[in-house]
């Protein structure tokens, strides 16, 4: 049987490999690369690189290594003095021999100093070349790298890099001014385009403030408002006033000239929102109360363009009182209705106060019979909402109850009046 196993030979001067088998692609590679005539000794040389590294390759700064590497070195050096001295010394003497008035005794004599001198000069070498040694050349050139690698050390390498880092990478470093001013011209024309639309926001949202609180905004509704309200009562003597261009609370004021038992003129301030505010009463009755206040109004309306103005609790129609006096809450199409709403309580007031004549109770039931009404009507509106079907029918019911709800405003203005009892049978109904 044939032996395949490796064997490593190991000689004096080396060693010798038989049958090895070396299974790594680069090495084929990079022996390929090569003329067949230089294979084997660059393989050889790889070898040696090989252990070389493989020796050294964790005592880069082994002092003891580099103190064994110079000891043999000058050992070698000076064992081949010693051989070569010898051997020239003994041909020369076997020729010519060296002794007293021989040729060759001078030439002994200068061998035997070159030999010491040889000798002296490698111990000097020793001497300087030892690390272990303070005081010798390698230990303080070795001192010296160890030294400037410290960065303990001021001056060192790692010091003299880590204060040129700081010095670049802070706050006023050249590292900062130049990324500082490539940023800044890079943002250059976002910034300039964010100002402009900046500028223009805030334009725009101080005209809308602006609008917000003056009378600008809803202008026009409020002289829409105006021209229903003559309407409905310029005709009877009643005065409307247009107001709300002075920016105080309060847009239209009506004055109804005092009539049959009420011998007072009355005065209803109106206030117009063109909003989606959504204001329930808290708000609205505050807004009125200041109203009232400032137009000298004993009764007042809130009305909304769109029923978005008024919150869910008030819906299209809702009453209250403040100190100063009653109010409705309600939305545009209300408007006529609400203003006599609040006058006949105004009157009821007033005759409640000062007249015993007429029949405050029979009253009453009017004063509901609108609130009922006004509460179908909201119900029918809701039902127009959800279903067109029936659309023709709930249009007729709902004229049926404006009709009634103007009737029974009619009979409580004429009792208020003239003190005439409201028909009976209308006013269970």
């Amino acid at each position: 049987m044939q032996e395949t196993t490796p064997r490593i030979a190991l000689r004096p001067d080396g060693i010798a490999i038989e049958r090895l088998d070396v299974p790594y692609r680069e090495v084929a590679d990079y022996l390929n690369s090569l003329p067949e005539a230089e294979r084997h000794e660059a393989l050889i040389r790889s070898i040696r690189v090989g252990v070389f590294c493989l020796q050294h390759a964790v005592t880069v700064q082994d002092t003891e290594f580099v103190r064994r590497e110079i000891d043999r070195v000058l050992r070698e050096l000076e064992t081949r003095t010693k051989e070569v001295v010898p051997g020239v010394v003994r041909d020369l003497v076997g020729k010519l021999g060296t002794g007293p008035g021989q040729v060759l005794a001078p030439i002994a004599q200068v061998v035997k100093y070159a030999e010491q001198a040889i000798k002296e000069r490698v111990e000097d070498i020793r001497r300087r070349l030892d690390p272990s040694n303070a005081d010798s050349d390698l230990s303080r050139a070795l001192t010296g790298v160890r030294a400037m690698l410290d960065p303990e050390r001021k001056g060192s390498i790692q010091d003299v890099l880590t204060r040129a880092v700081e010095q670049v990478t802070a706050k006023d470093g050249s590292l900062a001014a130049h990324v500082k001013t490539q940023v800044s011209d890079a943002i250059k024309p976002l910034k300039e385009e964010i100002d402009r639309l900046t500028k223009q926001l805030l334009a725009k949202e101080a005209v809308e403030e602006a609008l917000a609180v003056t009378t600008v905004k809803g202008r026009t509704y409020e002289e829409e408002v105006v021209d229903v309200l003559r309407a409905w009562f310029g005709h009877g003597g009643a005065t409307i006033e247009h107001v709300g261009g002075d920016n105080q609370p309060g847009d239209v004021v009506v004055t109804i000239p005092p009539e049959g038992l009420v011998g007072q003129a009355l005065r209803i301030v109106v206030e117009a929102r063109d909003r989606d505010d959504g204001y329930g009463h808290k708000r609205v009755s505050e807004d009125l109360e200041k109203a009232m206040r400032q137009r000298a109004a004993s009764g007042a309306v809130y009305v909304s363009r769109k029923p978005t103005g008024l919150a869910a609790e008030i819906g299209n129609w809702g009453e209250g009182r403040v100190v100063t006096g009653p109010y409705v809450a309600t939305v545009h199409e209300y408007l006529p209705v609400a203003v006599r709403w609040v006058a006949a309580q105004l009157r009821l007031e007033v005759v409640r106060a000062s007249v015993a004549t007429v029949d405050v109770g029979a009253v009453e039931p009017q004063l509901q019979r609108v609130r009922t009404a006004l509460k179908r009507l909201t119900t029918i509106q809701g039902q127009v909402t959800s279903g067109r079907s029936a659309l023709d029918t709930i249009s007729r019911e709902t004229d049926a109850l404006r009709s009634e709800v103007q009737d029974a405003l009619r009979q409580i203005e004429d009792a208020l009046r003239l003190g005439v009892k409201p028909d009976a049978e209308e006013a269970v109904g």
